[in-house]
């Protein structure tokens, strides 16, 4: 899917930044173990 993320206007040290980490949920998990061939793999065209 994506092998690169990219932030815009970020600065790590302006206090209200209120940025967090956080996990993938089920779906994406799902996508990423999954082979990529340009088909709908989980009914996403419904």
């Amino acid at each position: 899917m994506f092998k690169q993320v990219a932030i815009v206007c970020y600065s790590p040290n302006d206090e209200e930044n209120k940025y967090i980490i956080s996990k993938c949920n089920k779906y994406t998990l799902t996508l990423k173990s999954i082979v990529q061939d340009g088909t709908w793999k989980l009914d996403e065209d419904k």
